[in-house]
């Protein structure tokens, strides 16, 4: 799978070739236009940006459909636009994050649209076999701003808890993660039980992307 990124703002394309790449992305084609997009493969992933409008958007994405119809599309869009985007293209777009969100919560969205779901907002879209939340738990940051528990409120995770998160959004498996930690696989599941219990969430994607929002550190290689 190739990212590919389109944006009018060229500072803002470096940015996010940047990220991709420092997280091993394999990096496509960097455009200003969603038009300009060719060549891609079926399940390649694109960065649209710049885009104000539900219109612009559906625009965009027809574009990006027309040069390759099963790519997969994220959207990233001014704070301010994100319910607007979210409520008319959420069955269109595989992910609408807000430009404003730290990278390691686009990173978590990409890993989970990469693997074939699509992220939605618990509050605008039922979540469904293919859907994890755009951020799940009670320390999600409220509509008015307000903010629940945040990283520094989380005692409750124990370090081999937050070590198996970390190892989740480095997409490995429950025998992956139990070779390295030296630890069986079953205790890894019973540990992973723990967590989604903890953090509110029913699923290995849901636990990543939350992990990816209210803990960035473990997004880090």
């Amino acid at each position: 799978m190739s990212v590919h990124i389109a944006s009018p703002n060229h500072v803002f394309r470096d940015m996010l070739e940047t990220i991709c790449r420092d997280r091993r992305f394999d990096i496509g084609q960097s455009v200003s236009r969603p038009a300009e997009l060719d060549g891609m493969a079926a399940g390649d992933l694109v960065l649209l940006h710049g885009i104000e409008t539900p219109v612009e958007a559906e625009a965009a994405i027809a574009e990006v459909h027309a040069a390759e119809p099963e790519a997969r599309v994220l959207l990233l869009v001014p704070d301010e636009a994100l319910a607007r985007m979210r409520a008319q293209l959420g069955a269109t777009a595989h992910a609408i994050l807000p430009e404003g969100d730290p990278a390691d919560a686009l990173i978590g969205a990409m890993r989970v649209v990469a693997a074939g779901y699509r992220v939605v907002d618990p509050d605008e879209a039922p979540a469904g076999p293919n859907a994890a939340p755009a951020a799940a738990g009670a320390a999600a940051p409220g509509r008015n701003g307000s903010r629940g528990p945040g990283r520094a409120e989380l005692p409750h995770l124990s370090g081999r808890e937050a070590a198996i998160l970390a190892k989740l959004l480095e997409g490995q498996s429950n025998k992956d993660i139990a070779n390295a930690l030296g630890i069986c696989e079953a205790t890894v599941k019973v540990h992973l039980r723990t967590c989604f219990r903890k953090l509110g969430v029913h699923n290995r994607t849901q636990a990543a992307m939350w992990a990816a929002r209210h803990m960035p550190s473990l997004a880090r290689p």
